[in-house]
């Protein structure tokens, strides 16, 4: 295979695979350094970043499109941007078999005796007839079968990866929907365009329709697939649903001219039309149904009582409460009593309260109530840090409720959760899809409770399960709300300022910030929130000043760009701390793939995708520990760090840094379940930052808040609606 073009910076090159260098798959995509020899005496390094292509196959046949770069030790190579299989020259037939991994049994001999025996070879392979290449080459059946069996399917690859490259759709989507549709796609593509909106946007998609498959403007399939698309685009900004003269306006916006009245009569299984008049997809109105029909049958389950709440266990716990605390005349309070009762006797209960109103102590009673008579109970959290802290402060083993759930159907098999309780904390996280992940799992005679805070930010995906229940009217379903504040540490004013905003009220105790203030308490300083510059100096000249009271400090910014700011600037900061103190040496660097994803030794990271084999999950937070020089081969990774998080210590790949970032400061909703001593947040988009934000980071401080902003824009975030309360939903959940 013999071929080189080139136009101004960007060169195609194809030919076969001689040799792979490195390649390592993760999560179904794949990153490699291979060598394409093109023509006898030529061949050229090619590096495929993740996602690119598929781990590539020694004599396969690749068309690789890139910049050449020169490695100061392996010279010219070709960072590709685009790679596709092409199918093989007659020519190079013998050599594509011979050479290829995916034909066990056909050598070179073997693979030459096909080209002299069968002339027209490649339409033989293409129809498929293995007994033909059997009788005229004298070898078994089973191997051309298997010679026949695999070409079809490398070259049903290429043939899709030609259609799909043909209409115009970007190649790292390719391997994708050939993963989904199998061999298949193309005649799913034909018949329907639209099925691309489960990857590309409506633009590209409709572009593709209209100009390379002749879909006209006023066809149905059209029309559904602007439905589908307007659906989606709701779905990702956290609705459930939409509203009628809300998909009206959506579609005039995408050039539909079909009046809506037509659209809604087509024939199809894409969406509904409900009664209440909002608009739905099939898949959400599903989930939303399936999981108000668990926690209807959950809460309403009466074949017997599970516990029987007992007054003497409750005593007990107050009294190790009084001679904890030193506090002779301590009691709980008459909702408290309520909640560890219903929990106790219920198969379905909610705790609802916010900032220091006793939820973790009516964890600790319901805990009490069933260790006292043996009794399982499981304890989750959404996050590391939130089920560190709650075992910290139970002393019972916790933890996330994404490893609970990858453990769920081997407990239910050996029984672990007969008669048990299962209570999730910060349980207004969950959104439905999770939520019917673990009801669908839970035995008969499991319970489960639910403590949250329905004030906070609502599920980052679409819908919700716990501000629903917190508000529905509640027939059957056993419900707590507490109102009262009780912690101990009132004197931080963080309380008093969360419950002001819960209120929707303009906290009345919000000081400004000094750096002789206290080492506690809620303090404002004003700040231009448009300065991207400023607001960078400014949170670090703060996150310097209140190290020097501790070091669990973290800071919240609402706009990505922000937090990616602060965290490089806060890496600068680091190195030049530590060149200080160690003779002007940086720390051992961690350098995955370019410079700008570049880490150090003693960084903080979070992980940001849930990980079944690292059993790390969305929002794990960690460090760095050891950053090697040299990638190290260990139980069979490629290794090149380690790191602590809150689930143990990791070793890391370079895949595993595609899905880290820094974590000097998170966003709202990545800090969102977790807790530090002091917390500082950045009103960086005024526009966007609503109550319930604004909530959620004052009340991830235990000790100390310092928010960045002018009071005015203070005021009025607090006094704004949660965005909870503008969250479309198909059937809501009005009563348990």
């Amino acid at each position: 295979m013999t071929t080189i073009r080139g136009y101004q910076n960007q060169h195609t090159i194809a030919g076969t695979v001689r040799s792979i260098l490195f390649s390592e798959v993760a999560n179904g995509q794949s990153r490699s350094i291979f060598t394409l020899q093109i023509g006898k005496n030529t061949t050229h390094t090619v590096i495929a970043s993740w996602g690119l292509m598929r781990k590539p196959e020694r004599g396969e046949i690749w068309e690789c499109t890139g910049a050449f770069k020169r490695h100061p030790k392996f010279g010219n190579q070709l960072e590709a941007s685009e790679a596709v299989p092409l199918e093989p020259e007659d020519s190079y037939l013998a050599e594509y078999i011979a050479l290829n991994a995916a034909f066990p049994g056909w050598g070179p001999d073997k693979a030459r005796k096909l080209l002299l025996k069968i002339p027209k070879l490649k339409l033989v392979l293409n129809a498929g007839d293995h007994q033909q290449i059997s009788e005229r080459t004298g070898i078994g059946q089973g191997l051309c079968r298997l010679l026949v069996e695999q070409w079809q399917s490398r070259m049903s690859e290429v043939r899709v990866g030609e259609f799909l490259a043909g209409i115009g759709v970007p190649h790292q989507y390719r391997q994708l929907l050939q993963d989904c549709y199998g061999w298949r796609v193309i005649e799913r593509i034909k018949k329907d365009p639209y099925r691309l909106l489960a990857f590309l946007d409506w633009g590209m998609v409709d572009d593709i329709a209209r100009t390379h498959l002749a879909v006209a403007n006023d066809d149905s399939r059209r029309m559904v697939g602007a439905v589908e698309a307007c659906l989606h685009e709701a779905l990702t900004s956290g609705h459930m649903a939409m509203p009628q003269d809300a998909i009206e306006r959506a579609l005039a916006r995408k050039a539909i001219q079909t009046p809506w009245s037509t659209i809604r009569k087509l024939p199809q299984k894409a969406f509904r039309v409900l009664d209440n008049d909002m608009v739905q997809s099939v898949g959400c109105f599903a989930l939303e149904n399936l999981v108000t029909a668990a926690l209807n049958a959950l809460a309403t389950r009466s074949d017997r009582v599970p516990l029987t709440f007992q007054e003497n266990l409750l005593a007990e716990f107050e009294a190790e409460k009084r001679k904890q605390l030193k506090l002779p005349n301590f009691r709980l309070e008459p909702e408290q009593v309520q909640a560890i009762r219903y929990a106790t006797e219920h198969y379905l209960s909610l705790i609802s309260g916010g900032a220091g109103t006793g939820k973790t102590t009516i964890t600790k009673a319901i805990i009490h109530q069933h260790k006292s008579r043996g009794c399982r109970v499981y304890l989750t959290a959404p996050t590391g840090r939130a089920a560190r802290h709650m075992a910290h402060v139970t002393g019972h083993m916790a933890e996330t409720l994404f490893r609970f759930n990858l453990r769920i159907k081997k407990r239910v098999r050996h029984g672990e959760l007969q008669g048990c309780l299962i209570i999730i904390d910060e349980a207004s996280m969950q959104d439905p899809a999770n939520a019917y992940q673990l009801l669908k799992a839970l035995p008969q005679d499991c319970r489960l409770c639910l403590i949250g805070d329905h004030r906070q930010l609502p599920p980052v995906s679409a819908g919700l399960v716990f501000h629903q229940l917190a508000k529905a009217k509640a027939v059957h379903l056993k419900r707590t709300k507490l109102l009262k504040a009780h912690r101990a540490s009132l004197e931080t004013g963080i309380p008093q300022v969360a419950n002001a905003i819960r209120r929707e009220v303009v906290p009345k105790t919000i000081q400004h910030f000094t750096r002789q203030s206290p080492e506690y308490g809620v303090y404002h300083l004003p700040v231009d929130v448009t300065d991207l510059e400023q607001i960078s100096r400014r949170m670090m000249n703060v996150h310097r000043h209140l190290l020097g009271h501790g070091e669990d400090v973290i800071m919240v910014t609402y706009n990505r760009a922000t937090c990616s700011r602060i965290n490089a600037d806060m890496q600068q900061s680091y190195l030049f701390g530590y060149r200080n103190s160690h003779n002007g040496k940086d720390p051992q660097s961690v350098l995955p793939h370019d410079k700008p994803n570049q880490y150090y030794q003693g960084e903080p990271v979070i992980y940001l995708k849930n990980d079944q084999e690292k059993d790390l999950s969305n929002g794990s937070l960690g460090t760095i520990t050891k950053a090697y020089k040299e990638p190290v081969v260990l139980d069979g990774e490629v290794v090149i760090a380690e790191a602590k998080f809150e689930e143990g210590l990791k070793h890391l790949t370079a895949a595993d840094f595609n899905r880290i970032q820094l974590a000097y400061c998170l966003s709202g909703h990545k800090a969102q379940g977790s807790q530090w001593d002091r917390v500082i947040i950045m009103l960086d988009n005024p526009r966007r930052i609503d109550n319930s934000w604004l909530y959620t980071a004052i009340t991830r401080a235990s000790r100390q808040v310092v928010i960045l902003g002018e009071q005015e824009l203070i005021n009025r975030i607090a006094t704004s609606k949660p965005i909870a309360d503008k969250r479309y939903l198909g059937t809501p959940i009005e009563e348990l």
